[in-house]
Parts: structure tokens; C-alpha cells; sequence
């Protein structure tokens, strides 16, 4: 009898001990094989462990920076008292104009 792998059919699958036998047999795919594994798992130098440590920490900073930006544009949104927004600028007109009576 023939030394081989059966399948679950019981049929025999010669190519299974050709590609044992020979790995060159293989040798066409290992490029593509690489050529994935960097693509799927990215480049193994840093450990994964630290390229997904420096991934975290980068978006916690952008989703600080972004809590940052949206608490300014909700506070300019918050209206004020109406009183103090008119005494701040009439505030500011007396002192323009007392600063340029001092100055004439």
C-alpha cells in the first residue's frame, strides 16, 4: 500500500506527502505568506504589546484633546446674565473714554 493521508471520504491525497517530502514545493507561497502576515499582523519589531501601548495612550491624548475642545465651545454656548454682559461693556466704554481724556 502507498503511504499517503485519507481523506475523510477515504480517497488518498498524494500531494499532501509530496508537499511533506519536498517543502520547496512550498517555496512559491512563502513570499505571499510574509507578504500577509506583515500586512494582517503588522511588523514584529516593536512586540505588539508596545505598538498597541503607544496606540492607546496617542487616543487617549486625542480624546482629551477633544473633551478640551468641546468644553470650550459649551461654555461660549452657556448665555450669560444680561445685566453683567451690559456692565461690562459699559465698563469698557467708560474706560476707553476716561483713558482718552487723560490723555488729551
Amino acid at each position: 500500500m502507498t503511504s499517503g493521508i485519507v481523506s475523510r471520504t477515504r480517497t488518498f491525497l498524494p500531494q499532501w506527502q509530496t508537499l511533506a517530502k519536498r517543502p520547496s514545493a512550498q517555496a512559491p507561497y512563502v513570499r505571499a505568506r510574509a507578504e500577509l502576515k506583515l500586512r494582517l499582523l503588522g511588523p514584529s519589531d516593536p512586540p505588539s504589546a508596545v505598538r498597541f501601548s503607544e496606540a492607546a495612550r496617542s487616543l487617549c491624548a486625542a480624546a482629551d484633546d477633544h473633551r478640551a475642545r468641546m468644553e470650550q465651545r459649551l461654555l461660549s454656548l452657556i448665555p450669560t446674565q444680561r445685566g453683567a454682559e451690559e456692565e461690562k461693556a459699559g465698563a469698557a466704554v467708560a474706560g476707553e473714554s476716561s483713558t482718552s481724556l487723560h490723555q488729551a
